[in-house]
């Protein structure tokens, strides 16, 4: 491998990890804070024990605090709401004792609210994720798996705790450094971040037009798409006339194998395959 090569790798790591870590933005802050707890993760029809606890650093008079079930919760026993005048420092705790009648994703939320006046109000909410199924339950929400069909990537409906252990593993992650397998010395960077459970943003960066041009890279050589349709667009419309860029398409037959396929039925342009690196 040259140097230039090495040179292409080393900017794409940089930007890889650029994209990837996440921009920590300033939180809002309030006196009253909330934390949940389950004693242990119940299967369906099975008691688990709740607490929420709600504490303020300041004093809270007027304060609710409640816990928030979903559909199909059955309360066995215990408190779910309290309100009153909430002492700094102090930590009210709500017990219950609860079982789920259905299986599915579920969210169970401790909350605590204390109005100030019309515009303003103290409060906060600790969410817990479950995942229940009919002999094994799990913390958080099921995985979206997904399947390939003809190189086509599609997903499926949430599985069940006990469906997981039957799939076949592939985790739909395309994250990551991809080269074209024609073309040693051309890269590409692939990012992925979640939108909703069912769909994910692509963004693929051309590292080759971007180390050809490393003083005054261009921003034609990102793709930006979903994997509603795997459909990915240049961002720089504006040098469209000196350096045409078309919408490409993007399908994976793999996780360390796909294509790209430029939608342009005039060009007859080649689709592309390419491998992941790493």
């Amino acid at each position: 491998m040259n140097s230039f090569a090495v040179q292409r790798i080393i900017m794409l790591l940089l930007v890889f990890n650029l994209v990837q870590t996440p921009v920590q933005g300033t939180q809002p802050v309030t006196p009253i804070q909330t934390q949940i707890a389950i004693d242990h993760l119940p299967p369906l029809g099975e008691s688990a024990t709740l607490t929420c606890e709600v504490t303020s650093v300041n004093d809270a008079p007027g304060t609710r605090a409640w816990i928030a079930l979903p559909p199909e919760t059955q309360v066995l026993n215990g408190e779910l709401e309290w309100q009153g005048d909430l002492s700094a420092n102090k930590t009210i705790r709500l017990v219950a004792s609860i079982a789920f009648n259905s299986v599915g994703d579920r969210e169970i939320d401790c909350r605590a609210y204390r109005p100030i006046d019309e515009d303003n109000s103290w409060g906060d909410s600790s969410p817990l994720y479950l995942s229940i199924g009919n002999t094994q339950t799990i913390l958080g929400y099921a995985l979206i798996p997904c399947y390939n069909e003809l190189g086509r990537s599609s997903t499926l409906p949430p599985l069940t705790p006990e469906g997981l252990q039957n799939f076949p593993e592939f985790s739909c992650s395309y994250a990551g450094i991809w080269q074209d397998a024609n073309n040693k010395n051309h890269y590409y960077s692939v990012h992925q971040q979640p939108l909703t459970r069912y769909e994910k943003q692509l963004v693929v960066i051309e590292f080759s037009l971007v180390a050809d041009n490393l003083n005054n890279p261009s921003l034609s050589s990102t793709y930006v798409g979903t994997t509603r349709d795997f459909k990915l667009f240049p961002l720089a419309m504006e040098n469209m006339i000196s350096n045409p860029k078309f919408p490409v398409e993007i399908t994976f037959q793999s996780e360390n194998e796909g294509t790209l396929i430029p939608l342009c039925e005039a060009c007859q342009l080649p689709a592309i395959k390419i491998q992941r690196l790493f």
